[in-house]
This record gives structure tokens, sequence and C-alpha cells, in this order.
């Protein structure tokens, strides 16, 4: 089995590099990766979310769900204050039951179960000691989440997190150029 798993990550871990060579732009980015990542986990849904923990609100950036319509892009959710806390420390956090982690309180357990999220996988961003993104892979029945499912999220959060600073980067480049060419034209 772990064979197949490796073997399994690898072609996944090729796609996604594939799929890196073709797109440019940064929300595309997110976008395939979210999807392709949910496909692969069989997810009933992936949400890639900005964080505002000033304001007190967790803004999704890209969403993809197995089928139902879900919570699409731009949706703003309240900050489920324990689980920040559990991701605080940067490490990728499984919840294999949502009804019975002990480590949900109550109010956060009833924001997550109402949004039909059974149990979870969630992954943080961190920069500059601020949790400032999070990758939050959800299913709608319990699922004890597996090493290989950790491993692979690990891989696959550090590669989208990676080629949408290198595509922000490039396209703000761009710009400096394009502003640079332009007011040397206009001289």
């Amino acid at each position: 089995i772990r064979l197949r798993e490796a073997d399994e990550r690898h072609a996944f871990l090729l796609e996604v590099s594939d799929a890196l060579r073709r797109l440019r732009d940064p929300v595309e980015i997110g976008r395939t990766f979210v999807a392709m990542l949910g496909r692969q986990l069989r997810a009933d849904a992936v949400h890639y979310t900005r964080v505002d923990e000033a304001e007190g609100w967790l803004v999704v950036e890209n969403a993809y769900t197995g089928g139902d319509a879900g919570i699409t892009p731009g949706t703003r959710a309240k900050i489920h204050g324990a689980t920040l806390q559990l991701v605080r420390d940067g490490a990728i956090v499984a919840i294999d039951d949502v009804a019975t982690d002990e480590r949900l309180d109550t109010e956060s357990r009833a924001r997550i179960l109402a949004i039909d999220a059974r149990s979870l996988l969630v992954a943080p961003q961190i920069h500059e000691g601020r949790i400032v993104r999070l990758l939050s892979i959800a299913t709608g029945t319990p699922r004890q989440w597996s090493h290989h499912d950790l491993t692979l999220v690990a891989e696959v959060v550090e590669r989208l997190w990676s080629a949408e600073a290198q595509a922000t980067a490039d396209r703000d480049n761009e710009a400096r150029l394009a502003s640079i060419i332009e007011t040397a034209a206009d001289s």
C-alpha cells in the first residue's frame, strides 16, 4: 500500500508541476491547485482563504466543491477562534471528526458543522508571525486523515505558495518595467 501511495503522490506532484508551467496568474494558480487537490483527496470541499485576523474575517479566494455549489470565492466568514489557535504554530492540523474533536470549542464546532464539514485538514501560511492564508480541505463524513494525506497537502501547499509568490513578483516586475518604458517614451 505504501508503495502505491508513494507512486500516486509522485504522479500527482508531476501533474501539479505540469500545471505550474502553464500558469502565470496568481489567482489562476490558486484556483487550479485547489481543484486538483480536491479531486486528488476526494474532498467534498477545498477552501483557500485570506485571513484578516485584525478584522476577524476569512475571505474565500478560491473554492472547490465535489458537486454542490458550496461556499464561493468572495464569501466572508467570521474566524473560528479555536480553529485558528490550532494552526498558529504553522503545522497542518487534521480533524478526523468535527463532532467529537475535543480541541474545538462549541461555537467553532457548530459553525463548521453548519457548512456540512465533518472532517478537516487545515494548512496555514504564516508570514511575519501572522496567519495570512488557510487551505482547508473538508469532507462531509468523518475521515481518518492518513500520513500520506498530510504529506501530500504539505508538499502541495508549499508549491502553491511558492508559485503564487513568484507569479506575483513577476507581475509586479512587469508592471514596473511597463511604467519605466512608458515614462521613458514620454520623455
